[in-house]
């Protein structure tokens, strides 16, 4: 994905969810290989569940 796409995506977030964005990306840039394979597959999880629930 474009990063440019990704920052303007980010602009538009509010307060309460760029804390949350940027809580889990901190988590993830100081997380171990192995902590970050395990987010990255919560991540995927995650937006498997809300890809579900927005098509039900």
């Amino acid at each position: 994905m474009n990063v440019a796409r990704l920052l303007l995506g980010f602009s538009k977030l509010s307060k309460a969810e760029i804390k949350q964005f940027t809580t889990n990306m901190n988590q993830y840039l100081i997380a171990s290989p192995l902590a970050r394979r395990q987010i990255i597959k919560m991540w995927e999880e995650e937006l498997h569940v809300e890809t579900k629930r927005a098509n039900s």
